[in-house]
């Protein structure tokens, strides 16, 4: 169970990271996803340096960032899957 978590936990936080990522690199859809979350008073500003946290009431309230998360970046890079690999066939 434990082995299962942190390999849920590699490959969601290696989803993230590449979301972010791509995201970063189309400067419309950053803008939008900044926007959404200046509006709902999620994002750091100067006039906001401390925003509130997040909630799961707010996730309905995001639907372009919603949106950006389920296209996700996994479909577009392969998972990192921790682990032993075999070097002859590059398969666990």
């Amino acid at each position: 169970m434990v082995c299962t978590l942190s390999h849920t936990r590699c490959i969601a936080g290696h989803t993230i990271a590449w979301t972010l990522y791509l995201v970063s690199q189309h400067p419309q859809a950053e803008a939008a996803v900044a926007a959404e979350l200046d509006a709902a008073g999620l994002l750091v500003t100067a006039a906001r340096p401390a925003p509130r946290a997040l909630t799961f009431d707010d996730l309905g309230a995001l639907p372009y960032l919603a949106a950006v998360i389920k296209a996700r970046a996994l479909p577009a890079r392969p998972p990192f899957v921790p682990g032993p690999t075999n070097c002859a066939t590059g398969m666990q």
